[in-house]
C-alpha cells in the first residue's frame, strides 16, 4: 500500500516518460530487497548473545563462573526443592535477603569484592525484575568498602614516566616506551591502550590539525552508556614525533604492542627496578591516573577540559578521582639517591625519544609476511594447484 503512488511520483524526474515508469516498475519487482528491507546478516544471529548481555566475552566468563558458585551455595543451602527461576518470581524479596547473606561468605572469605559486586549484575542480568528489590546486597557492597577500601593504584608522576622511557630505549624496548607514553598523555586505560593498532592512528594529513594524533578507540569502558567508539588526542611534541616515525615502519594492521599485558607489567617491572629501585612502585593501571594528575595541574585544574580528554562521563566522579589522586606522591617513597637518578634519566627522555633509530622489527616482518602469504593465496591459479607427474 505504502508503494501504490511511488511510481507515478518518482518517474516523474524521468519525464513522466512511459519508459521511465516500466523501467522503474521493473527495478521494484527485480529488486525485492530494497522495498522490503535490509539485506539479511551474513552469519545467523546467536539468542545466546542476549542472555549474555552488554558485556564483552571476557566479563561473561567471569560471570558464568561466580554465578555457578552462587548456584552451588544455593544448592547446598537446600533453601527450596522448587526450581530457581520459579521461587525467585514468586519470593523476590526472600531471594533478595538470601543473596544478601550469600554476601557475606565471600567478606569472610577475604575475597576481592568485585567478585560479589560482579555476583549482583549477573542476577540482575538474569532477572531484571529484581533492580528494585536489591537494596540489601548493594548496600552490603557499600558496608564492604567502607570497612575495607579499594586500592588506589599510585598515579605515575611525570619524572619517573620519563626516566622509565628513556631507560627502555637504551634497552631497545622501543614499543614499551612508546606505549608507555600513549598511555600517560592519551589518558588510557590498559585495555584501550593494548587493542590499539597503527590504523587506529590518525594524522595530520588525514584530520586537518598540525601537529596532532588522534587515537581511536574501539574498545571502551563507557560503550554501553556513551559512545561506542570514542576518540582520543596526542598533541605533545616528542610524542608525535615519536608515534609517526614508529607508525613509518609499522603496517596498518599490526597492534602497536603485539604482545600480551603480562610482558608489557614484567617489563615495568624490570625498568622500575633499575630506576628506582622498587619494581612494584607502580603498574599499567597508573599511566591513566598519572596522566590525568598531571595534565590537572597544567591546566590549573580545568575539571571541564580534563573531563572530555580523559573521557569521563559525569564531573562528580572525576573531581572525587582527582581529588584522591592528588593526595598521593610516588616520589616520596623514593631514597635520595633513586630520586636522583630518576631526575637525570627524566631529562634524557626527549632527546632520546628524537634521536632513537627505528627500524622494521620482528613484528612487523612477520606481519608483513602474513600479508604477502594473504595476498599470494589470492592470486592462485587452478593450474598452480595441480600435481606435476
Amino acid at each position: 500500500m505504502i508503494w501504490t503512488g511511488a511510481p507515478t511520483h518518482l518517474a516523474r524526474g524521468l519525464g513522466g516518460s512511459s519508459w521511465g515508469k516500466r523501467l522503474l516498475l521493473l527495478l521494484l519487482v527485480t529488486s525485492p530487497q530494497w522495498v522490503l528491507g535490509p539485506r539479511p546478516g551474513a552469519t545467523p544471529r546467536d539468542r545466546s548473545n542476549l542472555d549474555r548481555g552488554r558485556v564483552t566475552p571476557a566479563t561473561a566468563r567471569v560471570r558464568t563462573g561466580l554465578w555457578d558458585s552462587f548456584l552451588q551455595w544455593w544448592s547446598e543451602e537446600e533453601i527450596t526443592s522448587t526450581p530457581l527461576t520459579e521461587w525467585v518470581r514468586r519470593n523476590p524479596i526472600d531471594f533478595s535477603l538470601h543473596l544478601e547473606e550469600y554476601g557475606r561468605v565471600p567478606y569472610e572469605k577475604e575475597e576481592p569484592r568485585r567478585n560479589f559486586a560482579e555476583t549482583v549484575n549477573t542476577v540482575n542480568q538474569k532477572f531484571p525484575f529484581l533492580k528494585s528489590f536489591m537494596a540489601g546486597p548493594w548496600g552490603l557492597l557499600t558496608t564492604w568498602e567502607i570497612l575495607h577500601p579499594s586500592h588506589v593504584h599510585p598515579p605515575m608522576p611525570l619524572p619517573l614516566l620519563k626516566a622509565v622511557v628513556a631507560t627502555a630505549l637504551s634497552w631497545d624496548w622501543t614499543r614499551f616506551a612508546l606505549m608507555l607514553l600513549i598511555g600517560f598523555l592519551g589518558l588510557l586505560r590498559p585495555c584501550e591502550l593494548f587493542g590499539l593498532r597503527a590504523s587506529d592512528c590518525i594524522l595530520s594529513n588525514d584530520s586537518g590539525c598540525a601537529n596532532v594524533i588522534f587515537l581511536r578507540l574501539e574498545l571502551v569502558k563507557a560503550r554501553t552508556r556513551g559512545a561506542r567508539r570514542q576518540s582520543v588526542r596526542l598533541e605533545e611534541p616528542f610524542v608525535v614525533d615519536f608515534l609517526q616515525r614508529s607508525l613509518n615502519v609499522m603496517t596498518n594492521s599490526e597492534r602497536l604492542w603485539s604482545y600480551s599485558p603480562g610482558l608489557f607489567r614484567s617489563r615495568l617491572k624490570m625498568v622500575l627496578k633499575e630506576v628506582a629501585d622498587q619494581p612494584n612502585l607502580c603498574v599499567p593501571r597508573s599511566l591513566r591516573p598519572g596522566g590525568a594528575t598531571y595534565l590537572f595541574r597544567l591546566w590549573q585544574e580545568d575539571l571541564v577540559r580534563l573531563q572530555w580528554r580523559g573521557r569521563w562521563l559525569h564531573m562528580k566522579t572525576l573531581a572525587h578521582y582527582v581529588q584522591e589522586l592528588g593526595c598521593c606522591n610516588v616520589m616520596q617513597s623514593l631514597s635520595p639517591g633513586a630520586l636522583k637518578k630518576v631526575h637525570q634519566l627524566a631529562a634524557l627522555c626527549e632527546p632520546a625519544c628524537a634521536e632513537v633509530v627505528l627500524e622494521v622489527d620482528l613484528v612487523s616482518q612477520v606481519e608483513r609476511l602474513v600479508r604477502q602469504v594473504k595476498v599470494g593465496r589470492l592470486r592462485l591459479q587452478p593450474r598452480d594447484l595441480e600435481v606435476s607427474h
